[in-house]
């Protein structure tokens, strides 16, 4: 009767690396603040363009084939409404694909030291 209260909270995660400065950024929610919808993701991309500092003057994102996460109409309509705005007058944001097969990213690096802490904190058995 209780069953749903042991069930498991998912937690998502959005990374984002700035290949200029060697940072990485992480969004990270729970499925209770939203989903895995292209619209999410899109609100991250951009919510991550307007926060840069307006000396920043281009910005490459490459991204890789995940259609749902980058590769699709909704993320491309947020960053052509956000050139359109007054928001960032003097950013230039071209978007890239990397090629199948040709999948590894900065990102993944960020992802291998999240993995490996965590299991430094794991309970032992």
């Amino acid at each position: 009767m209780l069953s749903w209260l042991l069930r498991q909270l998912s937690v998502h995660n959005f990374t984002m690396f700035d290949l200029q400065n060697r940072e990485g950024y992480c969004y990270v929610w729970h499925e209770g603040e939203g989903g895995l919808d292209s619209d999410e993701f899109a609100s991250l991309v951009v919510s991550h363009l307007r926060s840069l500092p307006s000396t920043v003057e281009s910005v490459i994102l490459w991204s890789d084939g995940c259609s749902y996460q980058n590769r699709n109409a909704q993320l491309a309509s947020a960053i052509m409404t956000l050139m359109q705005s007054n928001d960032k007058p003097n950013l230039e944001v071209h978007q890239k694909y990397l090629t199948k097969g040709h999948m590894q990213m900065e990102v993944d690096s960020v992802h291998a030291a999240i993995e490996t802490a965590s299991a430094l904190h794991e309970p032992s058995s």
